[in-house]
Parts: C-alpha cells; sequence; structure tokens
C-alpha cells in the first residue's frame, strides 16, 4: 500500500468516526436496547454502588460498544499474528538451509546461537520476529550479496531487536495505530516509535562495525524484496530515509502534518461532543428501582 492510499484510508476512517457520531447525536434510539439492558443490570446488580448506578446510560452504552469493538478488532489482529507466526515457522522449517550457518562464526560471539534462522530463498531480507519466542530470520539471498562485515552489521543490528523484544514491542505499536485509526495524528507518533526502534538497533551495530558497512548492507537490500513475515511484530533490515539521514548525520525529525492535526482534533471533538449530548439525553423508561436515578 502506498503512502498516499494509506493516508487515504486514515482519513476515510476519519469521516467515517465523524458520520457516526453525529448519526448517535441525532437518533440515540439506536442505541436504547443496549442502554435499557445497562440500566436493568446496575438496578439489580450494583444499586449500592451509587458510581456506577448513577452513569448516563447513553454515554456509557456508547463508550462500551465502542470498547467491545475495539477488543474484537484486537483479538482478530492477535489471531491473525499468532496465524502468521505459526505459517512463518512452517515455511522456515521447509525451506531450512542447514549449512548457511558454517562460516557465520560471528554469530556465537554475539550469543545468538539457536536464535538463526537461515532459509533457502533468493530474496535478500532480514528480520526479527515472534511475540514469545523471537527468532531472526535471514535468507541464502541476503547471504550471498552482503561481505562477512555487511552480514556482521546485520546480525547485530538484529540482535538488539531480539535481546530487547522489539517484535512484541512494534506489535503493539501497530495495534495501537488500527484501533486508533480515527486519528491520524497517531500513526505519525507510532512511526517516531518504530523509527526510534530502528534507529536504536543501528547504534548497537556501530558499536562494533564502521558506518560506511551498515550503510553498504542497506543499500544492497533497498530493492523491493517478498518477505515471508507477518504483516506486525517485524523488527528488519529496512532501509528507510530517516535511518539514511541518521547514518549521514542529519536530524531526524519525522514531524506531524497540519491535516493530521486537524483532522485529529476534529474527530476527538466529534466524539467528546457525542458523549456529552449523550449524557444529557434521557432513556425512554422507568427508573427499574426506586434507587435508580430517572435520567
Amino acid at each position: 500500500m502506498s503512502d498516499a492510499t494509506y493516508l487515504l484510508w486514515r482519513y476515510r476512517v476519519a469521516v467515517v468516526a465523524v458520520i457516526a457520531a453525529l448519526s448517535l447525536a441525532m437518533w440515540p434510539g439506536l442505541l436504547t436496547p443496549i442502554a435499557q439492558t445497562y440500566t436493568r443490570f446496575c438496578a439489580r446488580y450494583l444499586a449500592h454502588v451509587p458510581f456506577f448506578h448513577h452513569l448516563p446510560p447513553y454515554a456509557i452504552t456508547t463508550i462500551l460498544v465502542g470498547l467491545a469493538a475495539m477488543m474484537l478488532t484486537a483479538a482478530y489482529l492477535v489471531g491473525r499474528q499468532l496465524i502468521g507466526q505459526r505459517q512463518l515457522e512452517r515455511r522456515a522449517a521447509a525451506y531450512r538451509c542447514s549449512d548457511g550457518l558454517e562460516h557465520l562464526a560471528i554469530i556465537s560471539d554475539i550469543g545468538l546461537d539457536r536464535h538463526v534462522v537461515v532459509t533457502q530463498d533468493r530474496s535478500a531480507y532480514a528480520f526479527c520476529a515472534g511475540l514469545i519466542s523471537p527468532r531472526i530470520y535471514l535468507s541464502t539471498g541476503l547471504l550471498a550479496i552482503l561481505t562477512q562485515p555487511e552480514i556482521e552489521a546485520v546480525l547485530r543490528h538484529e540482535a538488539r531487536h531480539l535481546k530487547r523484544g522489539d517484535p512484541l514491542r512494534l506489535f503493539v505499536a501497530d495495534l495501537v495505530r488500527v484501533l486508533l485509526s480515527p486519528f491520524p495524528a497517531i500513526s505519525t507518533l507510532i512511526d517516531r516509535i518504530r523509527i526510534n526502534v530502528e534507529l536504536a538497533a543501528d547504534r548497537s551495530a556501530l558499536e562494533a562495525v564502521p558506518v560506511d558497512v551498515l550503510a553498504s548492507a542497506l543499500v544492497k537490500v533497498a530493492r523491493p524484496q517478498l518477505s515471508p513475515a507477518p504483516s506486525f511484530g517485524v523488527a528488519g533490515l529496512t532501509p528507510t530515509a530517516a535511518r539514511i539521514d541518521a547514518l549521514l548525520g542529519r536530524p531526524v525529525v519525522v514531524p506531524f502534518a497540519r491535516v493530521e492535526l486537524v483532522v485529529t482534533g476534529l474527530v476527538a471533538l466529534a466524539m467528546i461532543g457525542l458523549i456529552v449530548h449523550l449524557a444529557q439525553v434521557p432513556l425512554p423508561m422507568a427508573p427499574a428501582c426506586p434507587a435508580c436515578a430517572p435520567f
């Protein structure tokens, strides 16, 4: 997906969120069945808990529906990630190259024994994946085009991801990006996090190899490659403008676009306004018990 297409998708999600908020503000009756259920639940189980018992049903229902949608989305993405990780492990086992590690004595020096998998693949890629027990995956296509110092740079870069548990951290960041997609500025914030993670791995590699060696490795994998990695939770050797700027000693800046800030502000105002409005709308039903407030 190109950057322009992705931005368009994010703004469309934001527009849908605003339309949904306005629709619920104009027709709160759409939430009446759930609000009535919530009120009866409070009357039955929370009659002596004033804080929960007197929360406005429509506003709480809106929040609960949103949280439920986010939980279902998160469950789907976690399941997809686990399935993708399982498929990656099977693919790696099927195409594992037993000869790929013989000349890589640096693996033991870095402490990556049993954590590196070399696959028989012409595509050039290197990445660290796995939420619980991450591993480093290298292709023979990558090893064929890199020199020994460049291979060491790649391994030291990925070793940083492995030891810090970056695949899990990046998966959580990407999950937040999806769940908060109506707020475009959040995506830029996640981009900053991802870049900082990659720059930290680069700095770790540069403690042992010259900057030109790491830069050369980046250049060699700059061509588009088909990687078998799962879509989320992957920390890999991917050339980006920010990383190249860092290697050249330039300041790395990921600015917030003005339109992102404006859209994020509008969506936040729409949702806050919706909650405030629904908190003032009376529920069309009699109090469920004498202790119930007639909202």
